[in-house]
Formats: C-alpha cells, sequence, structure tokens
C-alpha cells in the first residue's frame, strides 16, 4: 500500500511557501499559514487504499510547525524543515505485510563465505543469521541496507563446524521477516584454504617441514631443504590477495653427505619483516662433514627486497653442537633465542646489527620464547619445564612434566608459550618397553595469582607408533599457541587437533587432516604448525604433500591456509 500523490505539487508549494516567506512586510506567522493552508489541500488528496490515512502525519507536522515557533526558530529553516517532513511523511511506503523470503546463494573465496541475494520488495534491510552447532541459538551476524545484495563473510576455517553450521538470510521491513532456506556450507570447506607449494620443484626439495606465519596474518615462512643447503620460500599477502614473494637461501654446506637434509628451523616476526633460518647441520668451511655446528641465517625485508643482514654462528661451537636447531623470534623482531645442543643463545639487533646478549645457563634446548619477549620457556626432559625471565634470565619457576623418553628431542618445537609469558603448553610423552604402544600427551600451564598451576593434560590415551595413519601419531611433535593463550595447535603426523580454552576448562574444538588424498602414502599433514591473528588464521605444513605417484623425490610439499 502506498500514498498517492502528485510529487510536482509538493515542490510547488514549496517554493510558493518560500516566495511568501521572502515577501517584504509579512507579519511572522504568515509562512505557517500558508503552510497550513497547503498541508490541507494534501491532507484532502492523500489517499491510502481509497481511504484517508494522513491525520497522524499532519499532527506530526503541526507539532513541528508549533515547535520551530515555540524555539524562535528562524523562520525560512523553520518551514524549510517542516515542509521537509511533510513531504516525506505523505510520500513513504506504508507496509501491511512482510517481505516475501529472499533467493540466496553462496560461493566460497579464500577464507570466505560469499553470499548474494534478489533484491526483495517491500524489504528495507536485509539480516544474516548464524547457527554454529546442531542445537545452538541463532545469533544475527549482521544487517545490511536495502541497496545490498551481496556480503563477503571472513571466516576462520579451522574453526568453524562445517558439517553442523547455518545461515539464513532474511529479508526484513517493519511488519516482519521473510526468511530463506537454511544453508549450509560444508561442500565448500576445501574451497576456502590456501594451498601454498614451491616456486620450483626440484629433487629432494621439499617444503613446509617447518613454518610461521607472522601475527599479522600476512607474511608465510616455510622453510625448503636440500642436501647441500636449506632456505625458506616467503609468500605474502596483498590487497590483491596472496603471490610468491621470495626465497631466502643459507650457504651452501655438507656437500660430502648426500643422505642427511638440511633440516632448518625458521621464525618470523609479528609484521612479517623479519625472518630466523636456522641450518643445525651446516658445517665449518674444512670441518669433518659430520661435525654439524650449525648457524642462523637473519633476513630483513626492505623496500627494495629481502636482505640478508646478518649470519649468526657461535664461537666456541662444538663437534655436533647443531646451533640453530630451533630458533625463536620475539614478535618486534629484535630478540632471538637460538638453540644449541644443551643451551640457549640470545641475540638482539640494534643500530649495529645482531650481537650476543646475557644468555641462560646451560641446561637443555627444546624452547619457546613469548611474544612480548619476556620470558623463556625450556623442556627439560623428565626434570621438568624451567621458566626463565627477561633481562638476566634467572628461572622462576620449574614445573612438572612427565618425561619417559628420549623421543621429546627428537623435535624441538615441543613448546609454546602466549604472547604474554602467562600460558604454555609442553609435550610429553612415554615409550613402554615393547615398544609396541606409544603414549603422547600435552600439559598446558598458567600463571595465576598464586603461581603457576596445570590447567589441563591433553592427549590420546594409547596410540600405535607403527601406524602412519593414526591420527596420533607423533601427537604434539609441533605445538602451537595463539597470542593470548586461548586456542592451541598441537601437530602430529596425521593431522592437527585445536584445543580452545573455555571458563569450563580445555576442549577439543576440531581435529584437522589433509583435505584430499594425497598421492604419497604420507603427506605429513600437520608437520608444523603456526597460529596467527589471535588464533583467527592457521598455517598447516604438509612437508611430502605430492599430487602423483612418482614418490618422495618429486615430492614439493605445501603450506595450507585456514
Amino acid at each position: 500500500m502506498r500514498v498517492q500523490l502528485d510529487g510536482r505539487r509538493i515542490v510547488q508549494w514549496v517554493s510558493a511557501a518560500s516566495h511568501h516567506m521572502a515577501a517584504p512586510g509579512d507579519k511572522p506567522e504568515e509562512p505557517e499559514r500558508i503552510f497550513h493552508a497547503r498541508l490541507r489541500h494534501l491532507r484532502a488528496q492523500a489517499t491510502i487504499d481509497g481511504e484517508s490515512q494522513s491525520g497522524s502525519h499532519y499532527r506530526r507536522v503541526s507539532h513541528l510547525s508549533r515547535d520551530a515557533r515555540e524555539s524562535k526558530m528562524n523562520p525560512t529553516y523553520a518551514l524549510a524543515r517542516v515542509l521537509l517532513v511533510a513531504a516525506t511523511a505523505f510520500t513513504c511506503p506504508a507496509l501491511a505485510a512482510a517481505p516475501a523470503a529472499p533467493a540466496v546463494s553462496v560461493h566460497a573465496g579464500l577464507k570466505q563465505l560469499q553470499f548474494t541475494w534478489n533484491r526483495v520488495p517491500e524489504a528495507t534491510r536485509y539480516e544474516l543469521w548464524f547457527n554454529p552447532n546442531t542445537g545452538a541459538s541463532w545469533v544475527k551476524y549482521t544487517e545490511l541496507p536495502l541497496c545490498r545484495t551481496s556480503l563477503a563473510v571472513n571466516i576462520s576455517a579451522h574453526l568453524l563446524n562445517w558439517q553442523n553450521a547455518r545461515y539464513v538470510l532474511k529479508a526484513c521491513n517493519a511488519s516482519g521477516c521473510g526468511r530463506s532456506l537454511d544453508l549450509g556450507v560444508s561442500h565448500l570447506m576445501q574451497q576456502t584454504l590456501g594451498h601454498f607449494q614451491p616456486a620450483a620443484q626440484l629433487p629432494r626439495r621439499w617444503m613446509g617441514g617447518t613454518m610461521a606465519l607472522s601475527e599479522d596474518g600476512g607474511t608465510i615462512a616455510a622453510t625448503i631443504e636440500t642436501n647441500q643447503s636449506g632456505g625458506v620460500e616467503v609468500f605474502r599477502k596483498s590487497p590483491a590477495g596472496w603471490a610468491y614473494e621470495a626465497r631466502l637461501l643459507a650457504d651452501p654446506h655438507m656437500e660430502q653427505d648426500l643422505t642427511a637434509p638440511a633440516d632448518p628451523a625458521v621464525d618470523i616476526s609479528g609484521d612479517g619483516n623479519v625472518i630466523a633460518l636456522g641450518i643445525a647441520l651446516e658445517v665449518r668451511p674444512g670441518a669433518q662433514p659430520d661435525s654439524s655446528t650449525g648457524a642462523v641465517y637473519m633476513f630483513r625485508r626492505t623496500s627494495a627486497g629481502w636482505v640478508r643482514e646478518g649470519k649468526l654462528t657461535f664461537p666456541d661451537s662444538l663437534h655436533e653442537d647443531q646451533f640453530g636447531w630451533r630458533v625463536d623470534l620475539d614478535e618486534s623482531g629484535t630478540l632471538l633465542a637460538a638453540s644449541r645442543r644443551g643451551a640457549i643463545e640470545m641475540f638482539r639487533r640494534s643500530t649495529a646489527g645482531w650481537t650476543r646478549v646475557a644468555s641462560p645457563s646451560p641446561s637443555c634446548d627444546p624452547i619457546g620464547l613469548s611474544g612480548d619477549g619476556g620470558t623463556l620457556v625450556r623442556s627439560c626432559g623428565s626434570y621438568g619445564v624451567e621458566v626463565l625471565t627477561a633481562p638476566d634470565w634467572q628461572r622462576v619457576a620449574l614445573l612438572p612434566n612427565e618425561v619417559f623418553s628420549m623421543e621429546y628431542s627428537e623435535s624441538p618445537r615441543v613448546v609454546a608459550v602466549s604472547h604474554d609469558g602467562r600460558s604454555l603448553a609442553v609435550r610429553s610423552v612415554t615409550l613402554e618397553e615393547e615398544g609396541v604402544t606409544t603414549r603422547a600427551w600435552v600439559n598446558v600451564f598458567r600463571l595465576g595469582a598464586s603461581g603457576w598451576v596445570r590447567e589441563a593434560t591433553l592427549g590420546l590415551s594409547g596410540v600405535p607408533s607403527s601406524d602412519p595413519a593414526n591420527p596420533g601419531n607423533g601427537y604434539g611433535l609441533v605445538l602451537s599457541m595463539s597470542r593470548d593463550g586461548r586456542f592451541l595447535a598441537v601437530g602430529s603426523y596425521a593431522g592437527v587437533f585445536i584445543y580452545e580454552r573455555k571458563s569450563s576448562g580445555w576442549s577439543l574444538r576440531r581435529f584437522i587432516d589433509l583435505p584430499y588424498t594425497s598421492a604419497f602414502p604420507e603427506p605429513l599433514f600437520g608437520a608444523s604448525v603456526s597460529f596467527a591473528r589471535n588464533g583467527k588464521d592457521l598455517a598447516v605444513g604438509a612437508a611430502w604433500e605430492t599430487s602423483d605417484d612418482s614418490g618422495v623425490n618429486a615430492a614439493p610439499g605445501a603450506v595450507w591456509l585456514y
């Protein structure tokens, strides 16, 4: 139902009233008298379905006119304001029924769901509603104006319950809403993921064994391995999307050893502009092939591109010291913790470059550095977990951690720390004498008002270590904690466990595995994990992923972005 009214007549009346207001000698109340005269004509002609319905509008405009007179408003301004309200009141649609249901389609983009729909007559707005899981309540995601017929929704694919999540679009007006059919999105999951592979597939080169995602979510640094060297593939996000940016290489080494990989380690600053690349098996020139003393390469992004700004070595490195086995940068990219066998070395960047600073006393080396650079955590097997604080790196806490096997030392990434250093996770493992079952779990600790407490023990009760397809194989060999300590990613050789901390405690949010069937039987999806943007983004490395059947020599490896 709509008011039938000649818009040209309103314009003529506005013009006439304005003319009278401007005439010299008019009394102050003259514009208002003229307006009411015109308004009476307007009221007489305005009909809705043949029945006069404009009385309430007339009273509203009369009240505005009275308010303007009583407040001694400028007569010209007052009349213009009143006439505008009158024109709007008499020409707006009067809606008696809710709009029809919109027809909606949904498509996928990188980390997005894209909704489009038809324009619905009589609708004054649109509402997108979301239901995260079976039995959960519907929540209004957003409200959109009438002119919109599309919407892109950013998602965290690793947190969404793809099987049960539902969306609904409503077309609404003052009388109610027309609701679309429930929209499932499980068929779009893989299409929302990013998939990154090396720029060139060379023999015995694979990517993603270790990997880091900058906290701002804009840069991925994924290691590549060969027999003679190691390096980093860098991918960067711009307004145009993700693209390959650079390959950063360490010096060639180990030319006499054609079987051992370079085994690099990597970390990245919060803004993605500093990368630390550790090559623990690097051999000093002229040394024996198996005397891996190690080195750490520092790279920085400049306006001219990536440059190597330093190569760090430990001058007192001994035979098999493996300096650079684990590297950790703080979020600012100015503090570096680099492990070597049984010790940790600290470096800080200044105007003079990277220099060694006060370091913890030798002890053990699986480490984690908090994003704020104030807390260092190291796992020392059955001895426990040491918590050390800057600037002198003295131990402030020793936390219990049951480790009854040396397997914990096979990976340097068994420790994860939140940005403020008040939450941490560390892997524990036990190997039965018969060798038939490996039990691995992760202890989560949190610093409260009365000190450190163990919040949770996460894991699987019994996992056959001989079954590479079992999700628990290698459980906890790599950990990543979100900046705020709310989410924990536990990597294994067959998938990633995503845990969430709620008021009721820690619980499994999702388990994710390789989104498709790899031609290579052990793609090692979950060999590396890295959170960004407070857990909203997750990168997962699949070091042996391949799309053909030619074997490990052709396996390029990959990184998936959720």
